[in-house]
């Protein structure tokens, strides 16, 4: 971790800049552990470092790599604990510096890739630019790209994992490493700039070392609900409304005048909601998360209106305003007196900032009357941005305003709607005691017994009081959410492992009994919230099209699915899919369930929106979002589609945001270019039946051939436990 000293002007943006990156940051670590540990970590942390790195070089010999193995294995058999610690953190710490390093130059080649396509009249490819272009290129009408565009929902599903565990210190520290890299890749900086620079890395790197990078107890449920607002505050908010503009910006170059949804990009959360398997997600953690998304969105959105006053400095003596803004300023002054003397004492020929100050005033709950949902604020900026439009200020209307009108919209009050997600069978308890009967004896019950059961209770005038459960409990809290904050704050309920019709009238039953739905025949149907299957094993992924038929079929969960607008959302899991049955079998599974879902929905009349459990690795299916999409069956987006971001993934997508804008962009490119290729396919597969017959002979090949592995040789578990790092 010592290397000549970096403190350079930087090089062209290669691989070379990559290493030097590297070396310089790993020659900074090296100082901190002599001024934290002494020389003599160091010096134990560079020969086996050393030692290692000889010994996997292709150059090195068989006999030599093995030499050098062997020295360095004997050098750690010798350590004390305290030594074996302080090497455990300083390889831990490097590699934190060396992901930064990586992550800066994915940022650094873009930029570098971007210059060159610009002199050359290139596009990025996989993005919002090329795929508007590509589709006027092609002749695609205005009218077909605006049927796609109307019907563009995205909405991303940020879930904890246990794999990742990374602290919101750590993490933060790793944007502060980032932005001095950033600093130090400018050629104008001033030897005095660079080592301050150096220095703030230093500090850095000291906090980091000093940093214990895990708790020192079992992560909790809140830590998750923090870890993921990590992300929305320091990228995701910012960089949304980024995407957004560009999004507009490049379909107004290629097609004027075609109008954009008010919400293409959204985001939901699982972090306080997902109770499936882990005891720890109570149900009154639900108010702490909703309370938490709601605490950083309007933190957020008064940021961007302090912004706002900051720079919207327009006098009345110079330009005049709209009426309706006048008005809108009386209005405000008989709500809120004080604060209308105060801002107009402060800005008294500055009607923009008096109003902006106003609305400042609003956002905080225990102001002087807030508002009441985020359309009214949303009016608010509406005058401000007419006013402007109408009084030659649309550069500021159409720039600033603009993205606090974006960042409204696609946010609100709420920042992300946070499911409910819990497994089938503890639903099932729960339904068992609302119908009064043998929690065990109910779940063994014929499915048509369960079915109409279920159905007499969705459908009575008077529901059954409801038990005293933790289900039920979850569900009130839901009802609360949707109550206070507005639907798009909560509603959606995942049924994990969902295996038969009633596993889905189960949580309608319960829902009924506190007055979420009303399905009662002769009587206006209503629901606050959408029921999701969510199709993991492979036999369920199968019977996925039979169990939304069979669904869809009975009145009372029709009547459910008509209040919500006709709409579906299905949820397939790869990650459980995968484990069954085996890679290909799986996504060949999972490939058929989602054609034969969609298919049996639209039969019904039913408009499906599927919900990709994806996660990172190929297993779980991981990879690119843009080929995920592109890749699916014909005739299952529509526009709309919902895909969940886990754990680690989280780092490695949304970490920066240069990285985070080109991760929205694309997945925003690859549902409108392929909604497009739908539309033009009128909802047919270009596939041959000859490729189905050998996708679906190979992969019942590799289910036998995986089960035959994993399931029934009776020596996997011992070749797995020594074979992987599992322990």
């Amino acid at each position: 971790m010592t290397s000549t000293d970096a403190e350079t002007a930087p090089g062209p943006p290669s691989d070379d800049q990559l290493r030097r990156d590297v070396s310089f940051l790993g020659h900074l670590l090296g100082r901190v552990i002599v001024e934290q540990e002494g020389p003599e970590l160091l010096e134990v942390v560079e020969t086996l470092r050393a030692g290692y790195r000889t010994a996997r070089a292709e150059e090195t010999s068989e006999e030599e790599a093995t030499a050098r193995a062997v020295d360095a294995d004997a050098l750690v058999a010798g350590l004390d604990d305290v030594a074996t610690l302080g090497v455990i953190r300083a390889f831990s710490v490097y590699f934190q510096l060396v992901n930064a390093a990586e992550q800066h130059h994915r940022v650094r080649r873009r930029r570098q890739r971007d210059a060159e396509r610009a002199e050359e009249h290139r596009l990025q490819p996989e993005s919002l630019g090329a795929a508007m272009s590509a589709l006027a290129a092609r002749g695609v009408p205005a009218e077909r790209v605006q049927r796609a565009l109307s019907r563009l929902s995205v909405e991303l599903v940020a879930t904890a994992h246990p794999t990742e565990v990374s602290r919101r210190s750590v993490l933060g520290k790793h944007l502060r490493v980032d932005a001095c890299l950033e600093r130090l890749d400018n050629p104008a900086a001033t030897p005095g700039e660079r080592r301050a620079i150096t220095d703030e890395l230093l500090e850095q790197i000291t906090l980091l070392w000093q940093t214990d990078p895990l708790h020192d107890r079992a992560p909790r449920v809140v830590d998750e609900i923090d870890r993921i607002l990590f992300f929305f505050e320091r990228v995701l908010i910012d960089e949304t409304v980024e995407v957004l503009e560009a999004l507009e910006r490049h379909v107004d170059a290629r097609y004027p005048g075609l109008a954009l949804p008010r919400r293409p990009l959204t985001y939901g959360s699982w972090a306080g909601g997902d109770q499936d398997g882990n005891p720890n997600a109570t149900p009154e953690l639900i108010d702490a998360a909703l309370l938490r998304h709601r605490g950083l969105a309007m933190r957020a959105l008064g940021e961007a209106l302090d912004r706002l006053v900051a720079d919207l400095s327009v006098s009345d003596r110079l330009v005049e305003v709209s009426p309706a803004l006048v008005a809108s300023l009386e209005r405000d002054a008989a709500r809120d007196p004080e604060g209308a003397a105060l801002l107009g004492e402060r800005h008294p020929r500055e009607p923009y900032r008096r109003k902006l100050g106003l609305i400042r005033r609003r956002l905080d709950d225990d102001g002087p009357a807030p508002y009441a949902d985020a359309d009214e604020l949303l009016d608010d900026l509406e005058d401000v941005r007419a006013s402007l439009h109408h009084h030659r200020g649309g550069r500021v209307a159409d720039r600033s305003l603009a993205r606090l009108i974006r960042q409204t919209e696609t946010f609100g009050f709420h920042l992300a709607r946070l499911d409910l997600r819990q497994h089938s069978r503890v639903i099932d308890g729960a339904a068992a005691r609302l119908l009064g009967v043998d929690a065990a004896v109910f779940a063994g019950a014929p499915e048509g017994e369960r079915v109409a059961r279920l159905v007499a209770a969705i459908e009575r005038p008077e529901p059954p009081p409801p038990p005293d459960d933790p289900v039920v409990e979850s569900l009130r809290r839901i009802q609360a959410a949707i109550s206070s904050a507005g639907p798009d704050a909560a509603g959606t309920v995942i049924v994990s492992f969902t295996g038969r019709a009633s596993d889905l009238l189960a949580p309608l039953a319960l829902a009924r009994a506190i007055g979420l739905v009303e399905s009662a025949p002769g009587r206006a149907a209503r629901s606050d919230i959408d029921v999701v299957p969510l199709f993991e094993t492979i036999a369920d992924l199968r019977r996925a099209p039979a169990i939304l038929g069979e669904l869809l079929g009975t009145a009372a969960y029709r009547r459910v699915v008509e209040a919500r607008g006709d709409r579906q959302v299905v949820m397939v899991g790869y990650s459980d899919s995968n484990k069954d049955g085996g890679y290909l079998a799986a996504n060949w599974g999972l490939f058929q369930a989602q054609e034969r879902v969609a298919d049996t929905c639209r039969l019904h009349g039913v408009e499906p929106t599927l919900f990709h459990g994806r996660g990172g690795t190929a297993s779980r299916g991981g990879g690119s979002t843009y080929g995920a999409v592109m890749g699916g069956p014909i005739g299952t987006l529509n526009g709309r589609i919902r895909i969940t971001e886990q754990g680690e993934m989280l780092s490695f997508k949304y970490g920066l945001p240069r990285i985070a804008e080109r991760n929205l962009d694309s997945v925003l490119a690859a549902v409108i270019e392929r909604t497009v290729e739908e539309d033009e396919a009128e909802g047919l597969s270009a596939r041959r039946p000859v490729w189905d017959e050998v996708a679906a002979d190979l992969a019942e090949r590799s289910l036998r051939a995986y089960r035959g592995l994993v399931y029934e040789d009776p020596d996997f578990v011992r070749y797995f436990l020594q074979a992987s790092p599992i322990r």
